[in-house]
């Protein structure tokens, strides 16, 4: 009869032990879940802050790229083609020249680009050099 108490016994300590490890078990689920759901709340605060700060910067972005599409074009303004120098501002320019002004003098006098001066009074070589 002692042996069956006996093992009675020892079932009865295996039954309380595991009791006991399922209940630390448990309470020790219940504190990890807790702490993952503290996280994970910290998580999501942290990502609506973040989405929060995206969506503003998103939103200052798209403010700005409509105003640059209500400015006008940034570009040159194409000026109409001149048809070159007056027949009177010509002659006048050939004066200069022979009087001895330099090309840049005659420009600015004439207030014409110094270029077009000088293809006038390379021109002018050319056809004086011909006759």
């Amino acid at each position: 009869m002692s042996h069956i108490v006996l093992l009675l016994a020892a079932l009865c300590g295996l039954a309380c032990g595991s009791l006991a490890v399922s209940t630390f078990v448990l309470l020790c689920g219940t504190a990890w879940d807790r702490d993952a759901g503290q996280r994970t709340a910290g998580s999501r605060q942290r990502c609506e802050v973040t989405s929060q700060t995206l969506k503003e910067a998103l939103d200052a972005l798209a403010a700005k790229i409509q105003a640059v599409q209500h400015q006008p074009p940034l570009g040159i303004v194409p000026v109409p083609p001149r048809h070159g120098l007056s027949p009177p501002r010509r002659t006048q320019a050939l004066r200069m020249h022979r009087r001895g002004e330099s090309p840049e003098q005659i420009a600015d006098a004439l207030g014409i680009p110094l270029a077009e001066v000088e293809l006038l009074l390379k021109a002018h070589r050319i056809v004086m050099s011909n006759i």
